[in-house]
């Protein structure tokens, strides 16, 4: 394993039994992938039951990491427990414990923040079989009698992983799973806004960002495996199968979002051919 350095922090939340193997082979793979140029790593527990916190503590000590106890409280406030703790000059990044790294995405999207003085950064996320998960986020308004105005997507879905399309640095907002966060937004707009708990709290992130100056990016010319829905579920149906709980609160955070910046300005991050 490399030298733990200051230049930035990782932030990994996690919840439950399946968790456990997921955050090790997201840290497993970031070590790895990183070489002599590993951040600080924080794994924040949402509220584990003790038997789970014990091998979170296990692989903790085997990988290096910091492991943070939380109450269950959700993603945002999970990820706050970690941002408050970091100690990144540069940047955190909060990475979901379903990412898998295949190289040192972490360095190059630090490299693409100071060049582009951005406060946000996010990168190309591919599912396992290699087609784009992830190449930016953008605004759907939804169909009459939708229980929420609009929701996201993520642009390039199910492309080829080397798309002209996706291999672009460009102004986009840019999904949590694996966001790089600059200290430069840290101090001067805050950590995540818990009030939204499981969702869109990244895209209320990279909006506050673009409001106070700065730019939030999308990196194309690196990327990270996401084994997207590994813990809550892809569709609907597994959702409520295993966090039935979730769904509303989803459905209540897209609600929020729209209260707080308005139909008319999240129509501004629609797709152009829209």
């Amino acid at each position: 394993m490399g030298i733990t350095l200051p230049w930035a922090s990782v932030v990994i939340p996690t919840y439950g039994e399946k968790g456990i193997g997921l955050t090790r082979t997201c840290i497993e793979s970031l070590i790895k992938a990183h070489g002599e140029y590993v951040p600080e790593t924080i794994v924040v527990s949402d509220g584990d039951e003790p038997s789970v916190l014990e091998k979170l503590e296990q692989l903790c000590f085997e990988t290096k990491a910091k492991l943070i106890s939380n109450p269950r409280g959700g993603f945002s406030r999970a990820c706050n427990a970690g941002l408050s703790l970091a100690n990144g000059g540069l940047a955190v990044f909060l990475v979901n414990n379903d990412i898998e790294f295949i190289e040192p995405a972490l360095l190059i999207m630090a490299d693409a923040m100071n060049s582009t003085d951005a406060g946000i950064v996010g990168c190309r996320l591919l599912y396992p079989n290699m087609t784009v998960q992830h190449a930016g986020v953008f605004y759907n308004p939804a169909p009459e009698g939708s229980p929420v105005p609009g929701y996201f997507d993520h642009f390039g879905r199910n492309e080829p992983h080397n798309h002209p399309m996706v291999l672009s640095l460009r102004p986009s907002l840019v999904t949590g799973a694996l966001m790089g966060i600059s200290r430069w937004y840290l101090e001067v707009v805050g950590q995540l806004d818990e009030r939204f708990k499981f969702a869109v709290e990244d895209l209320d992130a990279c909006l506050n960002c673009m409001e106070a100056g700065r730019k939030s990016v999308y990196l194309g010319y690196t990327y990270a495996i996401h084994h997207e829905g590994a813990s809550r579920g892809r569709t609907l149906e597994e959702k409520r199968d295993r966090f039935p709980e979730l769904i509303q609160s989803e459905i209540d955070a897209l609600l929020f979002l729209h209260q707080k910046w308005g139909e008319d300005y999240l129509l501004n991050f629609r797709l152009p051919q829209q």
